[in-house]
């Protein structure tokens, strides 16, 4: 467990992974402070007369902006393709293109934070893992290099037998 005089340093970190989402025992195991603690900080940080401490506030606030974005990046589009053809500029263009890249950069934070949740959630199956994994590749695969799912489905057996051996090892 963490010391008490590490509290200063920890309690930032602790507040920003709840507002990431992560849960108070996984706080707690990652950070090596006691729930207890990580309850009392929660706790302290409620103003008075607020409904919600500024931890959840900061959860809360963290999740609406994600969806703000997303939120303005729909009502740009609709306004772009509501746009006479060829009267749409490069700057609008440019501009839609930014916002589409950062929405799609938080949900790919998201989607990752939610798979290592759920793995992190559920006994490790390594076997399922593993071929969960293979699909993901050969679906990846199937988009971009054609030749090399090919070359995957080839030597798939091999691949499944490497893994059992490996696996059976440990």
């Amino acid at each position: 467990m963490a010391k008490k005089s590490q509290g200063g340093v920890l309690l930032p970190c602790a507040r920003r992974m709840y507002s990431e989402g992560l849960h108070i025992a996984e706080i707690s195991r990652r950070l090596q402070v006691s729930e207890q603690s990580l309850f009392k900080w929660k706790y302290q940080s409620k103003k008075p007369g607020k409904d919600v401490d500024e931890w959840d506030r900061a959860r809360i606030q963290r999740f609406e902006n994600i969806q703000r974005l997303r939120d303005l990046f729909e009502r740009e589009m609709n306004a772009a393709e509501a746009k006479a053809a060829g009267t749409i500029t490069s700057s609008q263009v440019d501009a839609l293109a930014k916002l589409s890249s950062m929405v799609q950069r938080w949900e790919t934070i998201e989607k990752d934070a939610n798979l290592k949740h759920a793995v992190e959630a559920r006994e490790m199956d390594k076997p399922a893992l593993f071929l969960e994994i293979l699909e993901w590749i050969a679906k990846k695969l199937k988009q971009s290099d054609p030749q090399g799912l090919a070359i995957l489905a080839k030597n798939f057996d091999l691949l499944a037998m490497d893994f059992k051996l490996e696996y059976t090892k440990k």
